[in-house]
């Protein structure tokens, strides 16, 4: 019983840590996003941003390695738990009425086998109305 909740407690340190690690990095991976996001086709063909997608799938992988996964958002219907709406914008495609239609600021969560999600941070969304 008590190796079963020293397990327990070792597994949860490990938890807590990971996710203060990966918090403190997420602001460079999400400034990775953005600058990819807004690049026009031109500067998609640069060996220059052919590295910065490089390097952004590379801490795709790895977090997706610690079992850190991005949260899908777009088109999706707003979930509480996981999207932060920062506003509406009108959309003429009724199907993304009520639908997120932009992420601001890309989620992230920690699930751990059959375990519940952790939500390290919410994805910022912006939804169609």
């Amino acid at each position: 019983m008590i190796q079963r909740q020293s397990a327990m407690k070792a597994e949860s340190m490990h938890q807590d840590l990971l996710v203060k690690i990966v918090k403190k990095i997420l602001p460079f991976v999400e400034d990775l996003r953005k600058s990819l996001e807004n690049l026009s086709d031109e500067d998609k063909k640069s060996d220059m941003w052919k590295w910065v997608q490089m390097v952004y799938d590379r801490f795709i992988k790895a977090l997706e390695e610690f079992s850190v996964f991005s949260i899908p958002s777009l088109h999706e219907i707003p979930d509480t738990l996981m999207h932060e709406p920062i506003g509406t914008q009108p959309t003429d495609d009724k199907k993304l009425r009520w639908k997120i239609i932009q992420v601001f600021e890309q989620g992230f969560y920690y699930q751990k086998e059959n375990w519940d999600k952790v939500i390290i941070c919410p994805s910022k969304v912006i939804i169609g109305q």
